[in-house]
């Protein structure tokens, strides 16, 4: 997907093994091509709150290009953009 020019978002329990995927992730799409989330998923709030810090910094980002996104992943778009 970077290799296609996405922006993505990464997590991982240990910031050492999250920076190990970014340089490997920024290697291929450059400096700005990766959110980067330290998250516990075995956490049954994590995966939410993951996903919801992905598309507010990938919102502030790329100007509310998202729209499909949280509609296919069942959440509001009201309260993500910074533009509403």
């Amino acid at each position: 997907m970077v290799r296609a020019g996405a922006k993505v978002a990464l997590t991982d329990i240990s910031q050492e093994w999250l920076d190990q995927s970014i340089n490997e992730v920024r290697e291929i799409g450059g400096d700005d091509c990766d959110i980067d989330i330290v998250s516990d998923v075995t956490d049954p709030q994590a995966c939410p709150d993951a996903v919801d810090t992905a598309i507010t910094q990938l919102l502030f980002t790329c100007k509310c290009q998202f729209e499909k996104i949280l509609k296919a992943t069942d959440r509001s778009f009201r309260g993500y953009c910074p533009c509403s």
